[in-house]
């Protein structure tokens, strides 16, 4: 029998995000995020983590 390998995670504020987890590449920090581009990024995952205000269950954004 194979065993999959298991996602896990943890609810961590957007400071910590970007402390304990993300470093950026040398390569990339001339972008500049522009308001639009934040916008969107949130969009995005509220659109694929809720549903009419509803968190939806086991629901996956990479």
């Amino acid at each position: 029998m194979t065993t999959l390998p298991r996602i896990e995670s943890r609810n961590l504020s957007v400071a910590e995000l970007f402390r304990d987890f993300y470093s950026v590449p040398d390569f990339q920090r001339e972008y500049v995020w522009k308001r639009s581009n934040v916008e969107k990024l949130l969009e995005d995952v509220i659109e694929e983590l809720y549903e009419d205000d509803e968190p939806v269950n086991n629901a996956e954004y990479f």
